[in-house]
């Protein structure tokens, strides 16, 4: 800086490569190779540029390997392409392999980044510099089901309407006027808080394997409690 010190712009400087071909190179300064010859990798920041000419020999790949399995179910997941080049030298090309996948009716990839679409297996693919290298993956996508119940009072029995019930981490709902009440939620352990003015709060641990119903009892609070 015009005062003496310095700082590190490598995230905030604008990259860029004299020849894509031989080379390219990320906004955070990240540079992957293509082919041999010599370059210029140039960055910008205030106007004010910093140049590193190359000289790039380009070492075949010998093997092309595809790493990460998918956390089923989910919408989606990272794969990592890692080159083995003639060197013996290891490389990591996700960002620069060209990636496939063999149904997209059941998974997309970009960048090594897998979309669940629907239920399968797949195979993914990805080709860099002549090199391939797949995996086969079984993928599912998270099945909502729904959380049903009845809220009632503890001390007449009587169906308690106006209840908020409050899926913790997700969304809410009411008690209808016969104290029934519905929300939409994912299969696994859930947790749900039922509260209503004039009762003790009630939290209920539950996990959830497709439709389930709660029946559920609030206590109300004393007099002097409520006073309070």
């Amino acid at each position: 800086m015009s005062d003496g010190t310095t700082r590190d712009v490598t995230s905030t400087a604008a990259w860029q490569s004299s020849n894509a071909a031989i080379a390219g190179v990320s906004s955070s300064g990240l540079v992957s190779f293509f082919g041999s010859g010599e370059i210029d990798i140039r960055a910008t920041f205030q106007n004010v540029s910093g140049t590193l000419h190359m000289l790039v020999a380009n070492v075949p790949v010998a093997a092309l390997t595809i790493t990460g399995a998918p956390a089923t179910p989910a919408t989606s997941f990272q794969l990592t392409a890692t080159a083995r080049l003639s060197d013996g030298t290891i490389q990591d090309v996700t960002r620069s392999a060209a990636w496939e996948s063999s149904n997209t009716a059941i998974a997309t990839v970009t960048g090594g980044v897998v979309s669940v679409v629907s239920d399968g297996e797949v195979d993914i693919r990805a080709t860099y510099q002549g090199a391939i290298g797949s995996t086969h993956v079984a993928v599912s996508l998270p099945h909502g089901s729904t959380l049903t119940g009845f809220v009632t009072d503890a001390a007449t029995g009587h169906a308690l309407a106006g209840v908020h019930v409050q899926l913790i981490g997700g969304g809410s709902t009411q008690t209808d006027e016969h104290g029934a009440f519905g929300i939409a939620v994912v299969d696994g352990r859930a947790l749900v808080e039922f509260s209503k003015t004039g009762y003790q709060v009630f939290e209920k641990d539950v996990t959830v394997k497709g439709d389930t119903q709660m029946l559920i009892t609030l206590t109300p609070l004393t007099d002097t409690i409520a006073s309070k």
